[in-house]
């Protein structure tokens, strides 16, 4: 359905949260800023996750490539040093993983990649287990082995089935 009418408050679309990060050795805190990413931040964002996805020569997923390079990026399209300055990947790397996460959690939400956000978690969840294998075709077989009770482990199965079906509609 077409709206009537679309008015955005940039209260909404230009959020600032105050971030408070300790420094690598701990003896000071490096304040920061996490803002809602610009069109183009998400295209990068989009086209990086996209490009994370491996296919074979029929042009069929079959895994994934640096997965785990999303958050960081993520994390660096939305957070400012206080005054303005970006923060790179790399530094955003050396931050404790919980701090990281939190971001990563927190961006997502501000930026509307909450589906993104759980399904990318749960995929490095699973794909962090030390048998877990890369192949698409393994990753089915491999997941009805594991604990069904896991909710990584349940939210993976459901986007497979998901995806699995779609493409037996096409």
């Amino acid at each position: 359905m077409i709206p009537n009418e679309l008015d955005f408050s940039l209260e909404e679309i230009c959020q600032k949260i105050p971030v408070v990060v300790p420094n690598e050795d701990g003896t000071s805190l490096d304040e920061f800023e996490l803002i809602s990413m610009s069109g183009q931040d998400a295209t990068t964002y989009q086209n990086a996750k996209a490009s994370s996805i491996k296919f074979d020569s029929n042009g069929q997923p079959v895994g994934f490539n640096k997965i785990a390079d999303l958050a960081p990026l993520l994390i660096s399209l939305c957070l400012r040093r206080k005054g303005g300055g970006l923060v790179s990947k790399s530094t955003v790397g050396k931050f404790p993983y919980k701090v990281q996460q939190k971001l990563f959690e927190v961006a997502q939400e501000m930026n509307g990649l909450n589906e993104e956000v759980r399904y990318t978690e749960a995929m490095l969840k699973v794909f962090d287990a030390p048998d877990s294998p890369v192949d698409m075709e393994e990753v089915r077989d491999w997941l009805s082995s594991q604990d069904d009770s896991d909710k990584s482990v349940q939210l993976v199965t459901l986007l497979f089935k998901e995806t699995d079906s779609e493409i037996g509609k096409k």
